[in-house]
C-alpha cells in the first residue's frame, strides 16, 4: 500500500523506492519519480526529489512497465454475455496490462467512425485500463479514408473466424491502396480458406486448419502488397515457414511487423487434444517445431510483439461439439506468467518482455504517452515470483475457462499502476474508471 510521509508541498506526487525494475536493458536498482501521472526520473535514492507518498517495494518483487496489449476482443455490445468493458478491463488491471487495444469485430462490427465513437460512450466510466480501438476492415472503404481516431485497421480477417468479416484478397488490395496513404498499419489475421478441412473422421481442430493455411495466406498478403507499400501487422503469427516469408519480405525493405500470442510460445496441439475446446483459437495450436520456432524468433529479433488475443466466451458456449464451438480464449490474467514462465525455462531475459509487449506495440502503432521512459505515462506492475496454479474460476473475465488450466506458473502480477495511481491489487480491482480512450496520435481524452 502507498505510505504518507506526512510533509506537504513535496515536488513531485509519488515515489516508487526499493525498486528491481526490468527495463529493456535488464535489471536496476532505482527509485521511479511520478508527478502528475508521468515518470519524472529514475535514478539512485540519493538524486531523488521526495514523493508527497511513498511506494516502497517487497525486496523479493520485480517492476516492470506496464503492458501494452495492441490485440484484444472486449466484446461488450451485443455480446455482453461473453465480456464488456467492465470485466474485461478490470481482467486487464488484475494481469499488469495498462492498455488494450479492442479490435473491431464485435457485434454489431466497428466498421465507421460513428460505430468507434459509440462504442468511446459505452465505454465511458466502465473502463479500468486505458484503451484504443481499431477500425474494421469489410465493404466500407469510404470509411476508411475519413477515419481518424483509430489506432489502427483491422484485423483484417482473409479467412473466417468468430465474429470476423472475410475479406477477400482483391477486396484486401483496394482496402490496403487506401490505408497505405493513411499512415497507419493495417493488421492481417492470416489463414487461407481455400486449405482449411473438415479432418478426418471426428473434428480435430488443428488439423482442419492446418499451417498451411496460414503461410500460404501470408504469402498471398504480403506479394499484393509489394509495390502498394503499406504497413501490415501479422497478428497471431504461428508458424515457422509463416514467419520467415514476413522475414523476407521485411529484409527486401517492407514495412511488416508481427506478432505472437502467450499460448503460441508455450503450448502445443497436446494441450488442444488434452482440454478440447477450452484451447481452440485460431489459428489452432501447433506442432512442437512450430512453438520452438516462435520462440527463437523472439530470441533473433524476428518477431515484434507479444500480444494476447483475449477472446472470451461464455463458459458454457464452449460445452458443445469442437467443430461448432467458438474460437478464442481469454489471455489477460495469464498473460505475464506464462511468458515469463516460458522465457525462465527458454534462457530468454525478461526485459525481452519489455520491448516486446510496452515498447515496441507503443512504437509501431503510434500510442500516445505508452511504453516506457521518462515523460511516459506512470504505468507499472509488480510481479510475484511465487509459483500458482491457474484456477480459471478466480478469473475476472467472464471467460472462465483458459488453455493453461491447471499449469503451473511462477511471475503473478501482484499490484498494477496506471499512470502514477494503483488500480490493482492482489488480484482485485480496486479502482474500476481509471482508464481513458486513447485515439491515435492524440491527447488522452476523458
Amino acid at each position: 500500500m502507498f505510505h504518507q510521509t506526512g510533509i506537504v508541498g513535496l515536488p513531485v506526487d509519488l515515489l516508487i523506492s526499493n525498486a528491481r525494475l526490468i527495463t529493456q536493458r535488464g535489471l536496476v536498482r532505482a527509485e521511479i519519480a511520478v508527478d502528475s501521472g508521468k515518470i519524472e526520473r529514475v535514478g539512485k535514492k540519493a538524486v531523488m526529489p521526495q514523493g508527497e507518498e511513498v511506494l516502497k517495494l517487497p525486496t523479493s518483487s520485480l517492476l516492470f512497465p506496464g503492458i501494452v496489449d495492441i490485440h484484444a476482443h472486449l466484446r461488450d455490445l451485443e455480446l455482453s454475455h461473453k465480456g464488456d468493458f467492465a470485466s474485461e478491463t478490470q481482467a486487464a488491471a488484475s494481469g499488469g496490462i495498462t492498455y488494450v487495444t479492442d479490435m473491431p469485430n464485435s457485434r454489431p462490427p466497428t466498421l465507421t467512425s460513428e460505430s468507434l465513437l459509440d462504442k468511446v460512450e459505452r465505454a465511458r466510466g466502465r473502463v479500468a485500463v486505458d484503451f484504443g480501438l481499431n477500425l474494421g476492415v469489410s465493404g466500407n472503404e469510404s470509411e476508411l479514408v475519413e477515419a481518424r481516431e483509430n489506432i489502427a485497421f483491422g484485423e483484417i480477417f482473409v479467412g473466417p473466424s468468430t465474429e470476423g468479416q472475410v475479406v477477400g484478397y482483391e477486396e484486401l488490395e483496394r482496402a490496403l491502396r487506401i490505408i497505405g496513404g493513411t499512415g497507419k498499419v493495417a493488421c492481417i489475421h492470416a489463414e487461407d480458406p481455400s486449405l482449411f478441412g473438415s479432418g478426418d473422421g471426428d473434428y480435430d481442430h488443428p488439423s482442419a486448419r492446418p499451417p498451411e493455411a496460414e503461410v500460404q495466406a501470408i504469402a498471398r498478403v504480403l506479394a499484393i502488397n509489394d509495390g502498394i507499400g503499406a504497413r501490415l501487422h501479422f497478428n497471431h503469427v504461428s508458424t515457422r515457414r509463416g514467419l520467415l516469408t514476413i522475414a523476407g519480405f521485411r529484409s527486401a525493405g517492407m514495412d511488416v511487423t508481427c506478432e505472437v500470442t502467450p499460448h503460441h510460445l508455450m503450448l502445443t496441439r497436446e494441450n488442444y487434444d488434452l482440454l478440447g475446446t477450452e484451447a481452440k483459437m485460431n489459428p489452432p495450436l501447433r506442432g512442437k517445431d512450430d512453438v520452438d520456432a516462435m520462440v527463437e524468433g523472439i530470441r533473433s529479433g524476428l518477431v515484434d510483439v507479444i500480444a494476447s488475443d483475449h477472446a472470451p466466451h461464455a463458459p458454457e458456449e464452449k460445452e458443445v461439439d469442437a467443430e461448432i464451438a467458438p474460437s478464442g480464449v481469454p489471455g489477460f490474467e495469464t498473460f505475464i506468467p506464462s511468458v515469463l514462465t516460458c522465457f525462465e525455462e527458454r534462457g530468454i531475459p525478461p526485459s525481452t518482455l519489455v520491448q516486446l509487449a510496452s515498447i515496441n506495440p507503443s512504437k509501431i502503432f503510434g500510442i500516445p504517452g505508452k511504453g516506457y521512459g521518462r515523460g511516459m505515462d506512470a504505468d507499472f506492475v509488480v510481479i510475484d515470483k511465487a509459483r500458482r496454479r491457474v484456477d480459471p474460476g478466480t478469473f475476472i473475465s467472464k471467460g472462465k475457462y483458459s488453455p493453461f488450466s491447471g499449469m503451473e506458473l511462477k511471475y503473478w502480477p501482484s499490484m498494477t499502476l496506471l499512470r502514477g495511481m494503483l488500480i490493482s491489487e492482489g488480484g482485485e480491482t480496486t479502482i474500476k474508471d481509471r482508464g481513458k480512450f486513447i485515439p491515435a496520435g492524440n491527447d488522452i481524452v476523458g
